[in-house]
């Protein structure tokens, strides 16, 4: 029996940014990246992620290992975008993986990708929002990420973005923003 599958060539761009998180008494700086992926004129997924260095002078106090791997369940995880007077709001389960990317293995990712299929379909509109919002002019993007520890404290992110880098997300992410 043979099986012949067709590749179709998929279209990903990308935009990522600096920010800080606080997580306990800790501080890090941190990378928020979202990506586009399009498959011809269809979104195939639009992903956010969160790139955290050096955890592990953080784990006691921030459980990652529940975010671990592809089941990993962790917290809720919440985006709050403003730019001007807009402003979206989402909250959504991700995962996450230590070394994501070829980064250190002290480095952990947590990442979730909103695709149009019927699970994810109302969190992709969503995060259009989200990513729309930000767009927009300069704004402020935060991202807060329940600890699944009973009683730990949460990890709070925050981005600011000029008018430069709304610029560059809205370049960027076209594809999966427009209509």
């Amino acid at each position: 029996m043979v099986f012949v599958l067709s590749a179709v060539a998929q279209t990903v761009t990308t935009a990522q940014f600096k920010g800080i998180a606080h997580v306990g008494g800790a501080t890090r700086d941190i990378s928020i990246r979202f990506s586009c992926a399009m498959d011809g004129a269809k979104i195939n997924n639009l992903a956010i992620q969160l790139e955290l260095p050096e955890v592990t002078n953080i784990m006691p106090t921030f459980d990652f290992d529940a975010f671990e791997g592809p089941t990993g369940m962790g917290g809720r995880h919440r985006l709050v975008a403003s730019a001007g007077t807009a402003h979206a709001q989402m909250d959504f389960a991700a995962t996450g993986s230590y070394g994501n990317d070829r980064s250190p293995v002290t480095t952990f990712t947590f990442s979730a990708a909103m695709t149009p299929d019927a699970r994810t379909k109302a969190n992709l509109q969503k995060l259009r929002a989200i990513v729309g919002t930000l767009s927009g002019g300069a704004g402020h993007l935060a991202y807060t990420i329940s600890n699944p520890s009973y009683g730990g404290p949460s990890l709070e992110a925050t981005v600011d973005l000029s008018d430069g880098g709304a610029a560059k997300l809205k370049s960027a992410m076209s594809d999966c923003i427009r209509p």
